[in-house]
């Protein structure tokens, strides 16, 4: 398969890609420097600002369809949220994923399958035990942007299937969450 991915310098596109190269796809990494040498996969590398569109022959190089699209990118929740940071982790997910749906849409032929990542804090701050895909957003800041980013798959073309990747907090001693929680733990208080 020829597979656009986007995150691919990210804790989770790093190791997907490294899964999908393995299997013989053909893979083109969307980057902010469009720098090969951030990948830990074998890519045609093309630089991209997830505010804009990005012409075909870019989009794809070497003229082939593109058969899926994996939308990984995003800025990080885990950082301060002033108002610009807000705003840049909105952008980086719902407007990231509006251009690249115009992008993919200059295509022949659409891909068949488009998986976009969003998160489990659609739900919000909540005590219920039991969610799933059926129950309601939730309230507050991350809800909200995981509404909208879920939202834009609704203007995929018929014949796509959309899917969203609800992540939690992933683990891993490659980066992501644990460097932050382990912390206090090295100080006797976890």
């Amino acid at each position: 398969m020829n597979i656009l991915l986007t995150g691919g310098t990210g804790l989770v596109g790093s190791q997907l890609g490294i899964a999908l190269a393995r299997l013989g796809h053909e893979i083109t990494a969307l980057t902010r420097k469009g720098n090969a040498e951030d990948l830990s996969f074998p890519a045609t590398c093309v630089a991209w600002d997830h505010r804009s569109t990005i012409p075909l022959d870019t989009l794809s190089p070497d003229g082939r369809q593109i058969d899926a699209v994996i939308h990984l990118a995003g800025e990080p929740v885990a950082q301060r949220w002033s108002q610009k940071a807000k705003k840049r982790i909105y952008e980086s997910r719902v407007m990231s994923t509006k251009a690249l749906m115009t992008s993919v849409r200059q295509q022949k032929q659409q891909p068949t399958t488009w998986l976009n990542a969003s998160a489990i804090g659609i739900y919000g701050n909540t005590l219920q035990s039991n969610l799933t895909e059926a129950s309601p957003s939730g309230n507050g800041f991350l809800a909200e942007v995981c509404r909208d980013w879920e939202s834009a798959l609704s203007d995929l073309e018929s014949g796509i299937r959309g899917v969203s990747l609800r992540f939690g907090i992933i683990l891993s001693s490659e980066g992501g969450a644990l460097s932050k929680m382990i912390e206090p733990f090295r100080y006797g208080l976890g």
